[in-house]
């Protein structure tokens, strides 16, 4: 599966002229020392090309020819091609030796430094096991020590030597190539980017002004969630990016262009493009298919390769005859099982969100960080621009923004990442299956639904430019605290007008009621259950407080209805007292739960709860007691007169064909949080059943009917 909204290609057509500067050309024209340095270590072998002819004709071009770097000096990489390099020419130069001494010199020449030599790297990734490799060929023992020589591939101001270094060693793979393809010159030749120094010695390479007249041009490959190289060239700036999602490409999962090589990436460089995680195991599975045990990074170029539509294979002029090289990097390499980011339909993206299993940690499930990550990720297929909010380690939420054009107004569509337990669901949980129009599985109304038809009209403005922002907020822990809708807010996130997508059945919701909850601790005295004239009994005291609880919930039934909430409400949820059988219990804690209605404080209803206390007091002399205030959140309603819910309302008429109907809920949701915030805000979501219960299903024809109309709204508001 292909989406057709992912983020496009980027195309540099004056790259096919450029050529590198003749000053800068040392690393085109490999000196011959670099070869005889590489062909003079212990096990060199150039490594195998090979050729891929069923796979080219499937892709209906002449030749792909992979490089395949998955056995290097008996290490899983093409690294040590660098860091050995790199690590010769520093440690060379740090003793004073020529460039002519060969290992067992250098070797020699290290052993009797009057001060040990200590060289290190800052990963213990391919990078970091190449440079270990080099101590142990020079005989060097592991220690640790302050100071000594970094070897490291990417270069920043003040450290360029050394980077250059490793892309010069780099440069022996190219050069096999070209005794690999002979007289044949490639036309594209792809290769996967980390921080860019190996990009760097491929684009010295072919684009070396002593190269024979060709046009070879050069693709870039990186992660969807980690585009450094992509997002500089289409800025044209090397901007830092942020790296917050795992990606199985781990080697590619980089936030910063080396400054050594942006300058030639930024003029050398024809085409630009990322691929998902998903798209890199296929490649895997394809390379697995014909022999070939490549890693996610290394079959990173056939991705790319097969990602590139007809346009994009004619802007590079590539044809039924052309020649093709793919860089493949690294050997196989163990990496979870990634879920395709493809689904461009509501309903599909609905069914993939309900296959990952987000329960809240209250009912000990994973939380949100598998869901953030595919949300991210889904997101970072398509170029909309992410942020990733966790103060709060293990319970992410993303936020997602399509920048208007025009400074329009601005919409934020709210939805919840998290679900209630998978434990009390009647089957697979997880399913996502479809029945009789019915999509099933935890979370497949509240609210997973609604989430996929907020991201699909996300995608849908990025696809169509709107004059204002269009900002999408997946939040964490709605079903418990509500922290991230909270999070989110507090970090700025605002817009004119809000819509959380909540499963309203399609009804516009304008107004729910709040809660506070309430501890109560009822105290009694201690004691042996023989010395009920020492011992107090803390729950049958409470049973005092029950009683007035009781008649409280009585009036309040029988009390006034808020004109547009109904009536409040109060109930006893939890209730713990005793140690053992034999002892009087010396406290019997109740947790109650109190619904409000506009109008409402949490100080007035507070003081109604301590008069219950001296209520029950009043008919036992010897009840003590505590209360304290363990949470509370607002009602919320919005005047069904405001215009927002006036716009909303003629955009569901328009879809539906019929008047929508305006009701409020009894349940809590974030809107309360985004009105307290200064936001006018409604709720419209799709239709479902079974909310926290056995069974859950949302409506199929809902979801799309609620995307189509959400894509409405978000038009006419903030086109």
């Amino acid at each position: 599966m292909t989406s057709t909204q992912r983020r496009p290609i980027h195309l540099n057509p004056a790259a096919t002229l450029w050529r590198l500067p003749s000053s800068s050309s040392s690393a085109s024209n490999l000196p011959d020392r670099v070869r005889r340095f590489h062909r003079a270590m212990p096990g060199y072998a150039p490594t195998p090309l090979i050729s891929l002819q069923s796979i080219a004709s499937d892709l209906g071009v002449g030749s792909i020819h992979l490089k395949f770097e998955g056995s290097r000096f008996d290490l899983p990489s093409f690294k040590i091609l660098g860091a050995s390099w790199a690590t010769y020419r520093a440690l060379t130069t740090k003793i004073g030796l020529s460039l002519d001494s060969d290992l067992e010199t250098l070797k020699a020449g290290l052993q009797g430094a009057a001060t040990p030599v200590v060289f290190f790297a800052a990963t213990d990734g391919n990078h970091g096991r190449a440079v270990a490799r080099m101590g142990s060929i020079l005989g060097l023992s592991r220690r640790k020590a302050p100071g000594g020589v970094l070897i490291e591939d990417t270069a920043f101001d003040g450290y360029e030597d050394i980077p250059q270094w490793v892309v010069d060693g780099y440069g022996t793979m190219m050069y096999e190539v070209d005794q690999q393809l002979g007289h044949t010159s490639p036309d594209l030749v792809i290769a996967p980017v980390g921080v860019g120094s190996f990009a760097q010695a491929v684009v010295s390479h072919y684009k070396s002004p002593d190269r024979p007249s060709t046009n070879t041009k050069v693709l870039t490959v990186e992660s969807d969630v980690a585009p450094c190289l992509y997002r500089s060239l289409k800025r044209d700036s090397p901007d830092p990016i942020a790296c917050n999602v795992p990606t199985i490409m781990a080697g590619l999962n980089c936030g910063t262009v080396s400054s050594n090589a942006w300058p030639l990436l930024r003029s050398g460089v024809d085409a630009s493009l990322t691929v998902s995680d998903f798209e890199a195991h296929e490649a895997c599975e394809i390379l697995k298919s014909v022999g070939v045990s490549a890693g996610p990074c290394g079959a990173a170029p056939l991705a790319a390769l097969r990602r590139l539509t007809a346009s994009d294979k004619e802007a590079l002029g590539l044809g039924h005859s052309s020649v093709i090289v793919l860089l493949c990097t690294e050997g196989h390499r163990d990496h979870p099982l990634p879920r395709s980011v493809a689904y461009d339909d509501p309903v599909s993206l609905c069914q993939a969100l309900v296959q990952i299993n987000s329960s809240v940690p209250s009912a000990a499930g994973p939380g949100e960080t598998e869901i953030a990550r595919y949300v991210t990720s889904w997101l970072s297929h398509r170029d909309i621009e992410t942020h990733w909010i966790e103060p709060i380690p293990g319970r992410p939420s993303v936020v997602g923004v399509v920048r208007g054009a025009r400074g329009g107004k601005s919409l934020m569509l709210n939805g919840h990442m998290d679900t209630v337990t998978n434990s009390s669901y009647d089957g697979d949980a997880l399913s996502g299956h479809i029945k009789d129009g019915k999509l099933y599985g935890r979370g497949s109304a509240d609210m997973k639904s609604g989430l996929a038809a907020i991201l699909t009209t996300l995608a849908a403005a990025k696809a169509r430019p709107l004059a204002g922002d269009v900002i999408f907020t997946g939040v964490a822990d709605e079903e418990d605290m509500s922290i991230g809708t909270e999070q989110v807010l507090l970090a700025g996130w605002r817009a004119d007008a809000a819509i959380v997508c909540e499963p309203t059945g399609e009804d516009l919701v304008v107004g729910h009621k709040g809660f506070a909850w309430f501890e109560v601790d009822i105290l009694g005295r201690a004691a042996h259950g023989s010395r009920f004239d020492l011992g107090m009994d803390a729950i049958r005291l409470a049973g005092y407080f029950l009683v007035a609880l009781d008649k409280y919930a009585k009036r309040l039934r029988d009390g006034p209805e808020q004109p547009s909430l109904g009536l409040p409400s109060v109930h006893a949820s939890m209730i713990k007292g005793g140690e053992e059988v034999a002892s009087y219990p010396a406290k019997c804690t109740i947790t109650i739960e109190r619904r409000t209605v506009a109008g409402e404080t949490d100080e007035q209803v507070l003081a109604e709860v301590e008069g219950l206390l001296r209520e029950a007091a009043q008919e036992v002399r010897d009840l003590k007691y505590d209360v304290r205030t363990l949470f509370t959140r607002k009602p919320y309603e919005i005047e069904s007169s405001h215009p927002l819910v006036s716009l909303v309302s003629d955009q569901i008429k328009t879809a539906s064909g019929k008047e929508p109907t305006l009701r409020t809920e009894a349940f809590w949701t974030d809107c309360a949080l985004i009105s307290d915030a200064g936001m006018p805000v409604v709720m419209y979501g799709p239709r479902g059943e079974g909310l926290h219960s056995m069974e859950e299903w949302a409506d199929v024809e809902s979801i799309r009917s609620v995307a189509s109309t959400l894509e409405a709204i978000t038009q006419t508001f903030c086109g």
